[in-house]
């Protein structure tokens, strides 16, 4: 798997594609072990992103679907529905 993210670069006025190094991903005779460990990989490379580019990082997928029953609604539609 190689990463790939875009960003604003000023000095440009336009966005810029970097292509990261090839992941090597683990793979063993445990594949629910594999899943995790690929997983924490990959997590990891998407934080290295966003931490050299902090103010470019939004995220618009609905990430934590659930929450706890006495928690309060996080995203703005279901505020209007409860």
């Amino acid at each position: 798997m190689v990463p790939v993210h875009s960003y604003w670069d000023a000095s440009l006025g336009k966005y810029r594609l970097r292509y990261e190094p090839a992941l090597e991903l683990v793979r063993s005779a445990d594949e629910e072990a594999d899943v995790g460990a690929n997983t924490k990989l990959f997590n990891k490379t998407l934080e290295s992103f966003i931490r050299r580019y902090p103010d470019q990082w939004f995220w618009v997928h609905r990430r934590w679907k659930n929450r706890p029953p006495a928690e309060e609604a996080i995203y703005s539609d279901e505020k209007k529905a409860q």
